[in-house]
């Protein structure tokens, strides 16, 4: 399906999206008029890729959500991340040696995923700076999540790492109150915990008067001394 046929809101989508912002909805219309780049509907949960799939370009969501898993040989699930609309996946593997996914992907209900064909990608650098430009920051943001997640996950005290992770999206967010990208199983797995242990750790950095919270809200009501516990 051609990029001709987005709708205005995907478009929109599309230009306040990290990868093409500063680019008009207009002129992406007309940059994607003659790429290979296809438009995929899901509607219902389906996998996307499995894990060791080749990735083939970078995809971005335009609707519904994305699911990325561990699925491990017992055929337990770990949840990763979830991904929404204006998100990215296969932009940090499609230019490496070896570009395989390294989790299991799954679209959500009625999810669309706009594919964008790594000749395509190389086209896009050329004839526009800004997206080069995007492309680069996205990646360094993603490198600096990486190495936020692999310090958490060196901290012995399980309350180091909830108080690693609500630090940085403190940090991400610019704001004390925050709203977690992830439910609490998916945070437990996240940081490598069980989930009652996550909830204790939580339970007490609110009995400390450090935060308060409600579902995946969270204020924090002293980050110096939260970033004291680190």
């Amino acid at each position: 399906m051609k990029t001709a046929l987005l709708t205005r809101e995907q478009l929109n989508t599309l230009s306040s999206s990290t990868l093409f912002q500063g680019i008009a909805p207009s002129s992406l219309e007309l940059i994607f008029k003659d790429l290979r780049a296809d438009i995929q509907r899901y509607r219902n949960p389906a996998l996307i890729a499995s894990e060791g799939e080749v990735c083939r370009g970078i995809s971005l969501v335009l609707e519904g959500s994305v699911d990325v898993k561990k699925v491990h040989l017992s055929g337990k699930e770990t949840a990763i991340t979830t991904l929404y609309p204006g998100d990215t996946f296969g932009e940090v593997i499609i230019f490496s040696d070896h570009k395989h996914f390294p989790s299991s992907l799954f679209s959500g209900i009625d999810t669309v995923i706009l594919h964008i064909s790594e000749e395509a990608v190389l086209r896009i650098c050329k004839v526009k700076p800004e997206f080069l430009r995007n492309l680069m920051g996205l990646l360094s943001n993603k490198v600096m999540m990486m190495n936020d997640k692999v310090r958490m996950l060196s901290y012995d005290r399980l309350k180091q790492r909830v108080a690693s992770y609500l630090m940085a999206q403190y940090r991400m967010q610019g704001t004390s109150e925050i709203i977690l990208p992830h439910n609490r199983q998916e945070m437990a797995d996240y940081l490598g915990m069980p989930r009652p242990s996550l909830s204790r750790e939580l339970q007490s950095l609110k009995d400390e008067g450090l935060i308060r919270y409600h579902k995946n809200k969270f204020h924090l009501l002293l980050p110096k001394e939260m970033e004291n516990l680190i």
